[in-house]
């Protein structure tokens, strides 16, 4: 990722809106931009020899923390998010950082087994952005690519495994969004996940997908660990 025309880009949509300084009396002193940079400078520090964290989602999200400020005091951090996409929209053109995130993505062999370094959130924005032909092709085929990597030829079948429809979300295509009032809501315990699991084993089924509504009192992500965990140990 580009970091620092990322950091540009931050810098110049704060100055742009006159977001650089705080208007609180108690920060006053805060020049975002650089709060920025050293906050960067610090994950870079801690973060050091850690090659199994995904540092390009978490040097973009600090990037881009503050950014929402430029669209004011309130939902600064929704804002933020929305900046970003902006900035994804304004780079689905930029070539150069098509043709390095898909070399990221592309599968690396080393004997019999396959690595493929996997892309941030906000890389794949940028791929999903693009609409010419030419680059859709290129994306297409690396994803060809990276499935017979992994696959071959094989089909590959996940059974589904509904923890809870507890949902506090409303998303309308979905039968588990919180208005829907005609469906039971049910949660299953970690006996009943047993259960469930050892019938799917059963029947000859290998991998799981768990599914699950979101909601932090039903099914906080404590409950969906434990979950896991019974299943692992069958």
């Amino acid at each position: 990722m580009n970091y620092e025309d990322m950091f540009l880009y931050v810098r110049n949509i704060l100055e742009e809106n006159n977001a650089i300084k705080s208007p609180k009396p108690h920060q006053q002193f805060r020049d975002r931009y650089m709060h920025t940079r050293r906050v960067y400078e610090w994950g870079r520090r801690l973060l050091g020899d850690y090659d199994d964290l995904d540092k390009d989602v978490i040097f973009t999200s600090i990037i881009f923390h503050d950014s929402g400020y430029a669209y004011g005091q309130k939902d600064h951090p929704i804002n933020s998010n929305k900046i970003f996409l902006e900035y994804a929209e304004k780079n689905k053109n930029n070539l150069e950082l098509i043709d390095k995130i898909l070399d990221k993505a592309r599968p690396v062999r080393n004997g019999k087994q396959v690595h493929c370094e996997g892309l941030s959130h906000e890389e794949a924005s940028v791929l999903l952005a693009y609409d010419n032909k030419t680059v859709l092709d290129k994306i297409y085929k690396l994803a060809e690519e990276i499935k017979e990597a992994f696959y071959g030829d094989r089909i590959v079948i996940f059974a589904p495994l509904y923890l809870s429809n507890y949902c506090v979300n409303g998303c309308i295509y979905c039968p588990y969004h919180h208005q829907n009032k005609h469906i039971p809501r049910k949660k299953l315990t970690q006996e009943e996940v047993k259960a469930e699991v050892i019938a799917l084993q059963d029947m000859g089924h290998k991998r799981l997908a768990i599914e699950s509504g979101e909601d932090p009192v039903n099914n906080p992500i404590e409950y969906i660990l434990e979950c896991i965990k019974t299943i692992y140990s069958i």
